[in-house]
Formats: C-alpha cells, structure tokens, sequence
C-alpha cells in the first residue's frame, strides 16, 4: 500500500501487532518512479517484525522498532508476539524520531554527514536514491505472515 498524498515534515501515530513469523513495516519518502523498482530503494523502514518466532536470525537493526539496518530499537520496547503496540513516526526538519510504546526508540537527524555515514554502512549504500528527498510517500510493505495496523492518524507538520 502505497498513498496518493506527498508529505515532508509528518506524524504518523499507529497501532500494530505481529503474528508469529510475520515481517512487514511502515516505508516513508518514498519515490515511486520506474528508476526504483521497489519501496525500500528510496526509503527509509519503521521494521514491524516477530522479533523472537521469524525463521532468520535477526540482527539488533533488524528488530521491531528500528529504522531497519540503521538504527536499533532496545527489544524491550516492544511487546510479545500478538500484542498491540503503539509507535509515532515523526519526521520534522530533518530531525526523525521513533517512538514505541512511549519511549524514543530511535532519534537521528537525516540529510547531513553522519546520516550519510550511517546509510553508507549499511545495505543501502549502494542505492543513489535512498533517503534523498526531504518529501515523499509513505508505504505499508508486508513479506507475509500476518501483521495488523489500527488507529492510522497522520498529520502534516
């Protein structure tokens, strides 16, 4: 899922839950263009993961919570497998900020050099679009298994 609207500076408040096994997430400043293929090329991840029941081994960036392959989420923000949990994306000025269950989870600043650095160490630094552009769209991915949103609220900061 994909949205029609175009948004910069946002706070996107949500719920959501995981069955067992399930990887999804929550994909923003998304560039929907023939030059990229797939969400995740130009976008930077809120990971919604079953952090103990997926069949791989996840690594600490992987876990529920994190800006995926970025930036780790402490695993005891989130709660078990099955429980509702409920997370803020907020994106203002560059700044970007996680909150799950009511704790700042992950806080970085986009757009400058140690944002570069991050996204140079990581899976996508071979991507020339990712995370470049201060606006995009925000996308719901699913890999299968079985995660649930509710109370999707979204405000134009």
């Amino acid at each position: 899922l994909v949205t029609d609207e175009i948004f910069g500076d946002f706070e996107l408040k949500f719920d959501w839950k995981v069955a067992r096994g399930s990887n999804s997430g929550i994909i923003f400043l998304v560039q929907e263009s023939d030059e990229n293929q797939a969400t995740w090329h130009t976008g930077p991840e809120f990971q919604v993961i079953d952090n103990t029941g997926y069949p791989d081994k996840l690594q600490p960036k992987q876990m529920a919570g994190s800006l995926y392959d970025l930036i780790g989420c402490p695993v005891e923000y989130v709660k078990p497998t099955g429980e509702w949990n409920t997370s803020v994306i907020k994106l203002e000025k560059g700044k970007l900020d996680f909150i799950v269950n009511g704790k700042n989870a992950v806080g970085t600043s986009l757009w400058n050099a140690d944002w570069e650095s991050l996204v140079a160490g990581s899976k996508f630094g071979d991507l020339k679009n990712f995370a470049k552009k201060t606006t995009g769209k925000i996308a719901i991915q699913d890999h299968g298994g079985g995660a649930s949103y509710r109370n999707i609220k979204i405000k134009k900061i």
